[in-house]
């Protein structure tokens, strides 16, 4: 049967198809899921496998560092970070959790694969506890630091980055996790020290979240996130420090972002708060309101284009933003004035970056800033200013360079640097509160003693404590910081710059030290610091200010010592008296003078301490100062000290002669004893005392005596100690006499007959003799200690000298002086004289540099009379003599009285003449000697200076009594006159250093007797423009009309013209460069000749003077030539047709329009 047309099944046939159909899809939908759930099943099991399988092996198994190069390596711990990212991802918190604390048990040590693992799962991490594991193991390795091999420095420093750029942010992003992370980075343990760079680096990475109130938009209520940085001062701490730091650009931009973002965020957002209060009264570091929105965003945004514009490191680029600074502090400061709106310690971080900058002008431009906007601006008193003054300031002004003068000032005035540290110490101190008064200045003084200062920072640095008015601010601890100064740093110091620096010092002592604070002992140990030869001397008006306050400081301690002893007993009395009068003072010291030639039992300690304190009241009696009125002291010495000389002389002569003396260690008692005689025996040629009798008379039995024990000990016999030391005394007890009676002739000594005796028998004495040292020293038998007998070579060189002063002495002294006219069959013949020059070299072979005085001085005399005879011995002592010298260059108190003696002794006139007369070897070696100490000039300052001055001194006799003497001595002058030549022209082109230091030795001594150390300081004349003002004097003296003078001129000329022309011919030289310098020179020198010039002499010259006229040279040359041709065509009209004949046929145009 066929089927006929489908009809529509029931309903409810079609309701069971269709839940037939939904059980059908529903069984396939529930095999789909399990299919899927499979697949991730399977997905997170090869996710699982992977990372523990390969990619944690590669990065933390035994061999992951193995194989392959290090780029090799590095590419594969990448791909196997990545690879483990993606399985984490994959995995989930259950897989990354297992991997990071697999990475915390590998991480023990400090693994860089360790902090790779973690920063690959840190973002999958969920368990808190676990979280708080991998953060203190982040921080951990963000703050360790290793030392050891470069490589593995490298290595550390790369797992830091790689903790503060990817782990530490990873972890900040989980809320747990936040507050933990910023914690410790801006809070570390007291005992760990932050690392600055890092730090920065995961603050920067970490700001986009945590640092904000939240992520909501504008007025929208945000829970407030776990940790809050603009809340924290130690997170703003963290960004100053980052402001400020001088070595490390990145750490600076990422400090700024820092701040950037929170400014920017903090005015969109419209956020309102403050971070926790400064310590003190201060303002906090930062804080925001939505009322001041505008102005601290204008604060806020000039404040970081400074610092921006800093970064420049240029002045011309930062100039323009200076002015942004002054409305720094316009913003930064109450409407009142009177206090901090915005704490100071940002501005502080603008000058740290100023001072700190590798631009000096720059770091000079914040200095003048800061110390100005004391002046311009009251500014509110702030804790951290101290400090600021005492670290950064005062480090930045130990850089002497800053203190130079202005292009505009004129030498010798005070630097514009002095001038305002001045103005801004004063000011700075004046507004202290009174308690901290005390405190700053002591610290500042401390800064002062507590590092190597140059002599210029300190100088000024007193200058400013000395002008703070008085207050009684400092106490014994103050006065101790002051003394260090003196005694530490201030001793390698150019001599006048460290005489006027200890002058301030004393000014601010006597300014700011509470006298009720310290002991009269606190004040005489800082003023025995004091050198009385450089600052403290006696006549200065620094002395006479010192004495009365010191005066006023005993008054005081009288009164107040009267009122806490008895009214009835003695010493209350003493204690009360007004005024100490100076004999009750000395009057012990009297009656031990007085006893001391007839009392044999007084104590040898009493004797010294006696002698040493007449010694000093000796020396220290001399006023140094302009102009010397009429002293108490000396009249008091005279008077109190007369009655006593015979006593002490009495006592010199038993000491000195009878043996006493018998150790080494009595060499000092020896040394006193001559000291204190050569002292009394100026004090009477000066004060004229009526003591020539006992005078005589002792210095004939010293004398006596003296060669009595020499003559004793003359034998070959072996010594004994005591022996050689009577010997020793004896030879320095002749060799003083002899000093004083050369240096003292108002005392007439020289005519004593044991003088006579004196000098014969030392003319005829053995030089260079051999003191044995002693068999009980050799055989360590002596009562002496054993340090001592090392001393036996110092004992025999001071014998070996003592003795050459006696020969010197009688060397220089005149036979027809002597009664005795047979003294001159002793004297050194020929012969005597060649043995005798043999043995001065003999001597300056052995004896120590500091002894060769006497010997140098001895073949000055000799020499002369030896270079016909003995020319190659004059040649062997001129090399040997130089050769001494120049090894002495870096000993300042041996150097320069040798240099003096060794020109006094190889250019004397009558060596320099007999050498020029024959123009012998002797003649070329003293040429060469000259130019290597003009060379020597170059870099010691001074040499030139005294070669220069004795030979112009030597040379040119302003009023002479023996005519052909004058002449002759004069011709030196023609045959040396290279030396004169290269006075004119002499200056080294000096460091910028060595520039200033010249400078500010000016400044002091334009100061005059206002500074005590221009009175006292001896002035040596070393400045290297005294060598050209010299050679210049030299030749302004010259009289044209003498034919001996008018040679020399001419002659003189003709060398200058020919250094000139020769120089024009060499390469173009620049302005300020050596050879302008020189020409400069030359043509200044001719200027100074010309009107010396006769009218024969300019017909044969005056070509080529035109003709310098028409070379090519800078334009101050140019000028001194037109200005010479003007000078001689004004006197000499005659020359004006050769003149206008030179000018026709110039072609240089410029130099027709000069004309």
């Amino acid at each position: 049967m066929d089927a006929g047309p489908r009809s529509r099944p029931s309903k409810r046939r079609r309701c069971v198809s269709s839940s037939s159909g939904r059980r059908r899809r529903r069984e396939a939908g529930a095999g789909g899921d399990e299919g899927e759930a499979a697949a991730a099943a399977a997905l997170e099991r090869l996710a699982s496998e992977t990372a523990w399988d390969f990619c944690l092996p590669a990065l933390l198994g035994p061999d992951a560092g193995g194989g392959g190069s290090p780029e090799e390596r590095r590419r594969l711990a990448r791909a196997a970070c990545r690879a483990l990212r993606c399985c984490a991802s994959l995995g989930g918190p259950p897989l990354a959790e297992g991997l990071a604390r697999e990475a915390l048990r590998a991480g023990q040590g400090p693994e860089r694969a360790s902090a790779e693992v973690l920063a690959a799962v840190a973002p999958w991490l969920e368990e808190p506890e676990l979280l708080g594991q991998a953060v203190a193991a982040a921080l951990r390795l963000l703050r360790e630091e290793e030392e050891g091999e470069e490589e593995e420095e490298e290595a550390e420093e790369a797992r830091a980055l790689l903790v503060a750029g990817r782990l530490l942010p990873a972890l900040g992003s989980h809320a747990a996790a936040q507050g933990r992370v910023w914690e410790g980075l801006v809070l570390p343990p007291p005992e760990t020290p932050r690392r600055l760079s890092r730090t920065l680096l995961a603050l920067s990475a970490l700001s986009s979240g945590a640092a904000l109130p939240g992520a909501g938009a504008e007025g929208e209520a945000v829970a407030p996130p776990p940790f809050e940085a603009r809340r924290c001062g130690h997170f703003w701490r963290v960004v100053q420090e980052g402001l400020a730091e001088s070595g490390d650009a990145l750490c600076r931009k990422r400090a700024r972002y820092l701040l950037k973002r929170a400014v920017d965020d903090s005015g969109k957002l419209r956020w309102e708060g403050r971070c926790s209060p400064d310590p003190g009264n201060g303002p906090c570091l930062f804080w925001w309101c939505v009322d001041k929105n505008e102005q601290l965003t204008e604060f806020w945004e000039n404040y970081i284009l400074i610092m921006e514009t800093l970064e420049g490191n240029q002045i011309h680029v930062i100039k323009p933003v200076l002015p942004k600074l002054n409305s720094l502090y316009e913003h930064a400061i109450s409407e009142q004035k009177d206090c901090w709106v915005i704490h100071p310690s940002w501005l502080m971080c603008i000058y740290k970056r100023m001072f700190e900058s590798e631009n000096k002008t720059l770091a000079k431009e914040g200095i003048f800033h800061f110390l100005e906007i004391w002046q311009t601006k009251h500014l509110p008193m702030s804790p951290g200013f101290s400090e600021f003054v005492i670290g950064p300031l005062m480090d930045a002004l130990s850089e002497s360079s800053f203190y130079s003068r202005d292009p505009g000032q004129i030498t010798g005035t005070c630097p514009p640097l002095g001038i305002k540290l001045q103005t801004f110490l004063t000011a700075f101190f004046t507004n202290l509160p009174e308690q901290e008064k005390g405190i700053f200045l002591l610290k500042f003084i401390q800064k002062m003693s507590k590092r190597h200062w140059c002599a210029v920072p300190i100088l000024f640095f007193s200058m400013a404590l000395s002008n703070i008015p008085p207050c009684r601010a400092l106490d014994a601890e103050g006065l101790l910081a002051l003394r260090d100064v003196l005694q530490c740093t201030m001793i390698t110091h150019q001599i006048l710059l460290r005489g006027a620096a200890q002058c301030y010092l004393l000014k601010a002592a006597m300014h700011l030290i509470d006298a009720e604070k310290v002991s009269l002992s606190d004040i005489a140990n800082f003023i025995v610091s004091l050198r009385a030869d450089e600052s403290l001397g006696r006549g200065t008006t620094l002395w006479e200010e010192q004495f009365t306050r010191r005066q006023n400081r005993i008054n005081y301690l009288c009164t107040i010592s009267c009122g806490r002893l008895s009214a009835n007993t003695s010493c209350s009395k003493l204690v009360c008296a007004e005024r100490v009068d100076l004999k009750c003072l000395l009057s012990p010291l009297l009656d031990v003078l007085l006893k001391l030639g007839t009392n044999p039992y007084i104590s040898l300690l009493k004797t010294d301490k006696s002698l040493q304190l007449l010694l000093k009241l000796l020396q220290m009696r001399t006023i140094k100062c302009s102009s010397p009125q009429v002293d108490g002291i000396t009249t008091f010495l005279q008077k109190a000290l007369l009655p006593a000389v015979g006593s002490i002389l009495d006592f010199f002569l038993r000491r000195l002669t009878a043996r006493e003396l018998n150790k080494i260690s009595d060499l000092q008692h020896c040394n006193l004893y001559l000291d204190v005689l050569s002292e009394i025996m100026t004090f009477c040629s000066v004060t004229g005392w009526k003591l020539e009798p006992s005078i005589s008379s002792f210095i004939s039995s010293l004398i006596s005596a003296s060669f009595c024990n020499l003559q004793e000990m003359s034998s070959e016999e072996d010594k004994t100690l005591e022996e050689q030391i009577q010997k020793v005394v004896s030879m320095a007890s002749l060799s003083v006499v002899c000093e004083i009676i050369r240096q003292k002739p108002a005392l007439h000594l020289e005519s004593l007959p044991s003088v006579d005796i004196l000098k014969k028998t030392i003319s005829c004495s053995q030089l260079n003799p051999v003191l044995k040292k002693p068999c009980c020293m050799e055989r360590n038998g002596s009562h002496e200690e054993p340090a001592s007998h090392q001393g036996w070579g110092k004992v025999v060189a001071r014998y070996i000298h003592d003795l050459w002063a006696c020969l010197r002495f009688v060397m220089s002294s005149s036979p027809s002086q002597s009664k005795d006219k047979n003294l001159e069959q002793c004297l050194p013949d020929v012969q005597r004289s060649t043995k005798i020059f043999q043995s001065a070299l003999e001597a300056l072979t052995v004896l120590p540099s500091d002894h060769i005085l006497p010997v140098l001085h001895c073949m000055k005399i000799m020499t002369s009379k030896l270079m016909e005879s003995s020319e190659s011995l004059c040649l062997q002592a001129f090399d040997l003599a130089w050769k001494i010298v120049v090894s002495l260059c870096n000993t300042q108190l041996i150097f320069w009285p040798n240099l003096k003696a060794f020109v006094q002794f190889v250019f004397d006139p009558k060596i320099l003449t007999a050498a020029a007369k024959k123009k012998t070897q002797v003649y070329t070696k003293i040429n060469e000697i000259m130019f290597q100490m003009i060379e020597m000039s170059s870099t010691k300052t001074g040499v030139f200076n005294v070669l220069l001055t004795y030979c112009c001194q030597s040379w040119l006799c302003p009023s002479p009594t023996d005519t052909t003497a004058a002449e002759d001595t004069f011709l030196n002058a023609l045959n040396y006159s290279d030396l004169l030549i290269e006075a004119c022209l002499f200056g080294t082109v000096f460091r910028r250093d060595q520039r200033l230091i010249q400078e500010v030795c000016a400044f002091v001594e334009d100061l005059g007797s206002e500074c005590a150390a221009n009175v006292v300081t001896e002035s040596v004349n070393r400045d290297d423009h005294y060598v050209r003002v010299c050679a210049i004097k030299f030749l302004c003296l010259l009289d044209e009309s003498n034919t001996l003078h008018k040679k020399f001129i001419e002659d003189f000329v003709n060398k200058l013209l020919d250094k000139g022309e020769l120089m024009s011919k060499s390469k173009i030289h620049y302005v300020n460069s050596s050879q302008h310098r020189i020409k400069n020179r030359l043509w200044q020198t001719l200027l100074v000749l010309f009107p010396k010039l006769h009218e024969d002499f300019l017909t044969r010259t005056i070509d080529r003077i035109l003709q310098a006229g028409c070379s090519n040279n800078q334009a101050s040359v140019k000028y001194l030539i037109e200005w010479n041709i003007i000078m001689i065509l004004h006197k000499f009209p005659c020359f004006l047709p050769k003149f206008w004949d030179c000018f026709n046929f110039v072609s240089n145009e410029s130099y027709r329009v000069n004309v």
